[in-house]
């Protein structure tokens, strides 16, 4: 009964984690299906049409259909194309009886629900063949100039990395200059940046400047007076990062090399002595001094990663990027990547094919049960995942000496007091 066998394979499914399967030689497979596709009819002709062959057939709807529009039409209809959609169409015994029936090779529409896995398959393959995709920007960046007119600095779909020059005149008496960029589309802009210039120019002071956007997307913008190269800025946009400016109230003396700490102490005092000075003359000293602040951004290690793993060429070079970032990485990113070396080293054609991954990764995931012995107080989320998932690499290697000294090493640490 239909609800038997039911049962039975969702017992095979729950019980057994797999699926009921049978085995069929192509032989018999061809031999259950001569009936369904009714090799024996042809398409109709006016003697034929309308002639009852069964249901539990793949011709017989199709002949219902025929003999409708023969009666609708009074006329044998031949159609200009024939499209499958899936389903049973995907079998290929039943997409060659339809080409023979209808006398063309028929039309098929990509599976959607395959759209992805053949798009990775198609590119990993391009990947083994030499190719390597060109990076480019999604979008266009404009730079708002005066009368709310927008200046293109960089195209869609330019390749990356891209530079351009451009220039352009102050529009009077100014040393300070506003940067709003704005994307593609957008009202608002996605960055505002304003410099200054060392002394107040004239009006229609030509004013060179220079765009760099690299293959990680940050954007650099240099400006310059075109008679005076000295006087240039630097600005540093990160598209993967919010770009609005933040205030920061941190010690300025824990991520400034010292020489600069002892420019603001020169600069305070300066600044001290002259208490008659201008305000001009005071703006212009702590302007110098904050552009000669060294632009300290943190690298982007999840893009890193990423474009590591794109850009190697086997396994190998993949296991080699991945331990050297993480290494330099924060935990969260470093968590991720031993899970991903395990996953790798898990895989049995690595066992046979690389040992010389095996050995790499287990000697660099040994030193985090190294780590965990020698702290005072292991306790930090860090240490407590990080080290857990390295053990979990190290048992999918299968190394089964390193597994020994690891649990033995972990006992002696728990019992001593």
């Amino acid at each position: 009964e239909p609800e038997d066998v039911r049962q039975l394979i969702m017992a095979g499914y729950l019980l057994e984690q797999h699926p009921l399967s049978i085995e069929l030689s192509l032989k018999e497979y061809k031999e259950i299906m001569t009936e369904f596709l009714a090799k024996d009819i042809k398409y109709p002709t006016l003697s034929n049409i309308g002639e009852r062959i069964g249901e539990r057939n793949l011709i017989s709807p199709i002949l219902d259909v025929l003999n409708k529009a023969f009666k609708k039409l009074n006329e044998i209809v031949k159609p200009d194309l024939i499209l499958l959609s899936g389903g049973m169409t995907k079998l290929p015994m039943v997409r060659k009886r339809l080409s023979v029936f209808f006398g063309m090779e028929p039309q098929t529409i990509p599976d959607p629900d395959k759209a992805v896995s053949r798009g990775a398959a198609i590119y990993h393959y391009y990947l083994h063949q030499g190719y390597r995709p060109t990076a480019i920007l999604a979008e266009s960046i404009y730079l708002e100039m005066r009368g709310h007119k927008k200046l293109k600095l960089v195209p869609s779909g330019v390749p990356l990395p891209y530079e351009e020059e451009f220039d352009f005149n102050t529009e009077g008496k100014t040393k300070d200059i506003a940067i709003p960029l704005y994307r593609t589309g957008s009202s608002l802009p996605f960055a505002k940046r304003r410099f200054s210039l060392s002394k107040l120019y004239p009006p229609k002071t030509k004013i060179k400047a220079k765009i760099k956007v690299d293959l990680l997307k940050v954007m650099e913008f240099q400006a310059w007076v075109e008679e005076r190269p000295s006087d240039k800025i630097t600005i540093t946009i990160d598209f993967n990062r919010d770009t609005k400016q933040k205030k920061t109230s941190v010690d300025v003396k824990q991520r400034i090399e010292p020489s600069v700490v002892e420019k603001i102490e020169k600069s305070r005092q300066v600044i001290k002595e002259k208490e008659g000075s201008s305000r001009e003359v005071q703006y212009n000293e702590l302007t110098e001094f904050f552009n000669s602040i060294p632009y300290t951004s943190k690298p982007n290690y999840a893009k890193l990663t990423e474009k590591e793993i794109v850009n190697s060429r086997n396994i190998d070079q993949v296991v080699r990027g991945l331990l050297n970032i993480q290494r330099k990485t924060h935990h969260k990113i470093r968590e991720k990547i031993i899970l991903l070396l395990g996953d790798i080293v898990s895989e049995h054609r690595i066992h046979v094919n690389y040992p010389n991954i095996i050995s790499r990764v287990t000697k660099n995931m040994a030193r985090y049960v190294d780590m965990i012995q020698n702290l005072d107080n292991p306790i930090p989320k860090e240490i407590n995942i990080t080290v857990r998932y390295a053990i979990e690499t190290i048992g999918k290697t299968k190394t089964i000496d390193l597994q020994r000294n690891v649990i033995a090493s972990l006992i002696t640490w728990v019992n001593e007091p």
